[in-house]
């Protein structure tokens, strides 16, 4: 009963390719795939690779340079995935093996990486701004946990090494911290008078023609309906219809031309209703 209890809690086996081959160093490249990611996690990668590139817990920065004899250790959030490289002397195997397993483990996660974050009101439907702000060690540390798992990694090895050095590797990766059901960091900063069910009304009017002989005249019958206190979009919205203290309307650039668009924040979506209002 107990070692099927073992078992159970033991992380899937880490896939580790091995190539035999002559010369002077020995490569070690990873690859994780990211699993789904929303846009401010994603934000948050470039920080992550940084913080996994400077030094572990185990290795500060004067050590990593001194296993992989100054080669540089590079770690770069793709469009899909966390890639993991670097090379160490011949004679540095086991040293090689105990840095990787100590980046994808035990890496040095601290306030002061940056990353570009998404802002404004309604980031989840329309590409915002964005504006460099510093990521909190338990952030950095919330999104590791999430993203380096066995069962999303693949290890390469490459060069003059041992005939075991798969079993080796692999063996470093029995054993994993379970990843966290919730991101400890949103949880705290999430406003408590926002309500949960609150969500972003969106209404769109066909797009209006850049090259329209009308067009100056359009846009400024559309800052009527949507620009401002004293438009129809705040006074049937807010005022009328007591659906949403958030509301805008913007015109956005598409191929096609500016697209009138109605922005509403509110825990009570009625499209229809809005309509007729």
């Amino acid at each position: 009963m107990i070692p099927a209890l073992l078992l159970a809690f033991q992380a899937p086996e880490v896939p580790v390719d091995v190539l035999q081959e002559p010369g002077e160093e020995i490569r070690f490249e990873t690859a994780i795939l990211f699993p789904p990611l929303d846009r401010d996690e994603r934000a948050c990668l470039p920080a992550l690779a940084e913080a996994m590139a400077r030094a572990t817990e185990d290795y500060p920065p004067t050590m990593v340079r001194a296993i992989t004899d100054g080669r540089r250790l590079r770690v770069d959030a793709l469009p899909d995935s966390l890639r993991i490289s670097f090379g160490v002397n011949a004679n540095a195997e086991s040293s090689g093996i105990d840095l990787l397993s100590s980046i994808l483990q035990r890496p040095l996660l601290r306030d002061g990486m940056k990353a570009e974050r998404v802002k404004g009101f309604y980031a989840p439907i329309l590409r915002a701004e964005t504006a460099s702000g510093v990521v909190p060690a338990e952030e950095l540390s919330y999104l590791f946990r999430q993203i380096v798992r066995p069962e999303r990694m693949r290890i390469a090895v490459a060069g003059p090494v041992s005939s075991d050095i798969g079993a080796k590797i692999a063996l470093r990766f029995a054993t994993f911290v379970p990843a966290s059901k919730a991101n400890p960091y949103r949880k705290r900063q999430t406003l408590s008078r926002q309500s949960p069910d609150a969500q972003t009304l969106l209404l769109t009017a066909p797009a209006i023609p850049f090259e329209a002989s009308d067009l100056s005249s359009r846009i400024i019958a559309w800052a009527g309906v949507g620009v401002g206190k004293g438009s129809a979009l705040f006074r049937a919205a807010r005022e009328r219809l007591g659906m949403s203290y958030r509301q805008e309307g913007l015109l956005v650039a598409t191929s096609e031309g500016f697209r009138p668009t109605l922005l509403v924040a509110t825990d009570k979506p009625d499209a229809e209703g809005l309509r007729k209002a």
